[in-house]
């Protein structure tokens, strides 16, 4: 009688209990979880800006690179030309203006192939 009661009682509220625990736990793996997805979208935009970031950065590098490599080739071009000049204007071209001119050619040459 009253003790199959209290029996009965007893296990349905630890089933009530049991069920409300499991819903508790359902509700925090689900909040965690939409927590863990914001933070990896997160995260993903934040690897995009970067990589975005990086590109625009090499590519500025590299025409940095370019235009002094171009100012190198147009300044040796200039001094080429100042030598060619003075071996024009009738002086006796010296062994060491032609050993210069050559030495600078070479330098052109090696500044182009960069």
């Amino acid at each position: 009688g009253a003790g199959d009661l209290k029996a009965m009682t007893a296990s349905r509220d630890a089933a009530v209990r049991r069920a409300k625990d499991l819903q508790a736990d359902l509700a925090k793996v689900t909040n965690e979880r939409e927590l863990l997805q914001e933070a990896m979208a997160n995260l993903e935009k934040r690897l995009e800006y970067e990589r975005t970031e990086f590109a625009k950065q090499l590519r500025e590098a590299v025409m940095t690179a370019v235009k002094a490599k171009d100012e190198e080739v147009v300044e040796i071009r200039k001094q080429l030309n100042a030598m060619r000049e003075m071996s024009m204007g009738g002086e006796s071209v010296s062994a060491n203006l032609s050993r210069a001119y050559e030495a600078k050619q070479q330098e052109l040459a090696s500044a182009q192939s960069i």
